[in-house]
């Protein structure tokens, strides 16, 4: 990842490359080894996610429909700092861990009710601050009011997830930084 003033590039492993121009509100996909790019538009991205979103939200309404079921979620978002810290790549990081738990019902006259949830675990190591960071997050806060975007205004999720992202960010609770290094761990269980 690359950022200079408005620009924002970054580098794909496949030798591609994407240039988001903050001020020109464009973005630019570029393969090198096809010799070829497109250029899609803020607005055009907008569209194209709403038209997507649209389409998903039809999309569930249909299969719950055909099937006579209908599905509630229940959400909790846990934050905890361990108090742990580690120096990586020359920084000093603090542990975070956030555990994400999706809670599913199911009620349909075939099954009668089921139940189930999906837990995300994510062990982080944050750095508060490493040099020149502050660029990055810059550079991303003035993309996300060029796009008009916040973290709990995202296409396709659940209006129940939203919520409990809002009450996580007033929380506080969201470890500020660069993670350095972060250990994922899913678990899915019938109930």
């Amino acid at each position: 990842t690359y950022v200079k003033g408005d620009f924002l590039r970054t580098d794909q492993a496949d030798g591609s490359f994407q240039i988001i121009d903050v001020d020109g509100k464009r973005i630019i996909q570029v393969d090198p080894k096809k010799h070829a790019y497109s250029v899609m538009t803020f607005d055009q991205m907008r569209e194209a996610m709403e038209k997507m979103q649209a389409r998903m939200d039809e999309e569930m309404k249909k299969q719950s429909k055909e099937k006579g079921t209908t599905v509630t979620m229940t959400p909790k978002f846990e934050v905890t700092p361990s108090g742990r810290t580690q120096t990586l790549l020359g920084q000093t990081a603090q542990e975070v861990k956030i555990k994400i738990d999706m809670e599913f019902q199911s009620q349909s006259a075939e099954k009668g009710t089921q139940s189930g949830s999906f837990t995300t675990a994510v062990d982080s190591w944050v750095a508060p601050s490493v040099s020149g960071y502050e660029e990055v997050m810059a550079l991303h806060k003035k993309l996300a009011e060029a796009m008009n975007w916040s973290p709990v205004r995202v296409f396709g999720m659940d209006p129940r997830v939203k919520q409990s992202l809002v009450e996580l960010y007033k929380s506080g609770k969201i470890p500020q930084g660069l993670p350095l290094l972060q250990v994922i761990s899913l678990e899915a269980a019938p109930q």
